[in-house]
This record gives structure tokens, sequence and C-alpha cells, in this order.
């Protein structure tokens, strides 16, 4: 008896873990992409970043201690005072 129990013990593990597996898997495909550095190399005025706001046009805005970047996903425009 004992080994019969162990054997539906194993398929119900493997049942299992193919579930998982298949609710996983279509999250990793859809997931969003992964963070990108952004900094003074790709034109953020200063690497010290001071606050982090996205408007409803989807534009990125940083302030750092050399002013305030707006990034489009593409290039940055610095405003400064």
């Amino acid at each position: 008896m004992f080994p019969l129990n162990h054997t539906i013990r194993q398929k119900g593990s493997l049942t299992l873990l193919v579930l998982l597996l298949l609710f996983k898997l279509p999250c990793l495909a859809f997931s969003d992409p992964p963070v990108k550095y952004l900094g003074i190399d790709q034109g953020l005025s200063n690497n010290a970043v001071t606050s982090i706001f996205q408007d409803q046009h989807g534009f990125m805005w940083f302030g750092t201690f050399d002013g305030l970047n707006r990034y489009d996903g593409y290039s940055f425009k610095i405003f400064r005072n």
C-alpha cells in the first residue's frame, strides 16, 4: 500500500508543477520590458535625481540638482532656472 500512495503523491506533485508552469509562462511572455538605466551618458543633466513624475501625456519628469529633465522615451529635454 505504501508504494502506491507514494506514486500518487509523485503524480500529484508533477501535475501541480505542470499547472504552475502553464500559468507562469504567459505572465513571463507578456511582462514589462526590463528597466533601462538612464544617466548623464543618456542625456540626464545630473545623476542625483530628487523626484520623478509621469504626466498624462506619458512624459517622465526627473528633478535633479541641475534642472528639470523631461524624458520622452528616447531623449531628454533639460529645463534649467
